[in-house]
């Protein structure tokens, strides 16, 4: 039954999905899963995450010669519940754990995927030339994660820059994180009526997918909006 859905998330969205014993699993500190239950929880849970984007968005991606998989990891030996990468072949990865929050982090490292290509295929300085204009003055991302702060970070009230204090590790991060709220929408009213950094950043978001994806272009219902 688990085969039968991850074939057919393949063939509905062109996403490779992959989980049990596998080759590799240890460059990136990834324990397998293998109990069929759990699998199937997490199988679930990302056709749900899936089924929020453009049907055709990750074809688009496999047409310019790239390709997206997707593995089911039990949980990491490292401090991450999940991670994207890419390759100088081509291949664009995400790496889910059985976490508590897999819909979250799921979307999180979609746009990683997403980000990936749109900085391949667009000018990055030019997509997101006004980003740090919603930052503070004078910050600066700190990839030392034991040192981020809450400091910026929304708390209930206007006015803050990032949604999560995560989104402070690098541009990139900040960018995964915003995109995860926008598309979760658990702050809904706050980070898109409240005219702020963070809405700044949405909306810079927003244009870069716009721009880049013709299935987003001709979506009439985008989940993040």
């Amino acid at each position: 039954y688990n085969l039968r859905i991850a074939n057919s998330i393949k063939q509905e969205y062109g996403i490779d999905i992959y989980y049990g014993m596998m080759p590799g699993l240890e460059s990136v500190e990834a324990v397998a899963v293998t109990d069929d239950t759990v699998i199937l929880d997490m199988l679930k849970e990302l056709l749900q995450v899936i089924g929020k984007y453009p049907k055709d968005i990750v074809r688009e991606i496999e047409d310019k010669g790239y390709e997206i998989s997707i593995y089911l990891v039990d949980y990491f030996t490292s401090n991450v519940q999940a991670l994207a990468n890419r390759n100088s072949i081509g291949q664009m990865n995400i790496y889910i754990s059985n976490t508590d929050n897999v819909q979250r982090a799921l979307h999180h490292e979609y746009y990683h995927i997403l980000d990936y290509y749109i900085r391949l295929e667009a000018d990055e300085q030019q997509v997101y030339s006004n980003w740090y204009e919603y930052n503070p003055e004078g910050f600066e991302y700190t990839e030392d994660i034991d040192n981020i702060t809450s400091k910026y970070v929304y708390d209930g009230n206007g006015g803050a820059y990032f949604v999560q204090p995560y989104a402070k590790y690098s541009e990139k991060e900040d960018r995964a994180e915003t995109f995860a709220e926008m598309i979760t929408a658990s702050r809904y009213e706050v980070f898109f009526n409240e005219n702020g950094p963070i809405k700044g950043k949405i909306n810079i978001i927003s244009k870069a997918l716009y721009d880049t994806f013709r299935s987003v272009r001709l979506e009439s219902n985008l989940a993040w909006e």
